[in-house]
């Protein structure tokens, strides 16, 4: 398989995965990923998918094999953070999510999840440094991640 067949392969399954068949777009980062098997931009979009799906052990195994071929991708750090974030595993999702926004340090959804992370673990007064500096950033995109957390609080809460 040459370098091009394994681009149009990544295309594909990026493809498949954004109408909805995570399947398909899996066994096409698959496929991809044993003709380069160190290709983080694949590892993370297989987990992404695979998250989907509802197959959470194998999203992480995808994240952490991105995050230990390359440490300084950030996507890889983020995408382990929220993982763990909507596992309640909020320590770590935190120390993922410190670990992108060292790496890429104007990273909005970084920073804001980040500070969701503190918050959850009763560290409001750190929880605010990042969302002050996600504000700073790109308030637009952090008062749309706000609004709908609030959303889907009033949702599930029937306030």
């Amino acid at each position: 398989m040459s370098d091009v067949d394994v681009d149009m392969l990544e295309r594909k399954a990026f493809d498949l995965s954004e109408s909805g068949n995570h399947t398909g777009a899996i066994n096409c980062y698959r496929s991809a990923l044993k003709k380069r098997p160190k290709h983080n931009t694949a590892l993370n979009n297989e987990g992404v998918s695979l998250e989907k799906l509802g197959r959470y052990t194998e999203a992480m195994e995808c994240f952490c094999k991105a995050v230990d071929i390359d440490p300084y991708d950030a996507f890889a750090w983020y995408n382990q953070g929220l993982s763990l974030f909507y596992s309640k595993n909020y320590k770590r999702a935190e120390e993922c999510f410190g670990k992108a926004v060292t790496i890429v340090p104007d990273d909005v959804d970084s920073l804001y999840i980040r500070g969701c992370s503190l918050d959850k673990l009763g560290e409001s007064e750190e929880a605010m440094k990042c969302y002050d500096k996600a504000l700073e950033i790109d308030s637009s995109k952090v008062l749309h991640s706000w609004w709908s957390n609030c959303n889907s609080h009033y949702h599930i809460y029937n306030f």
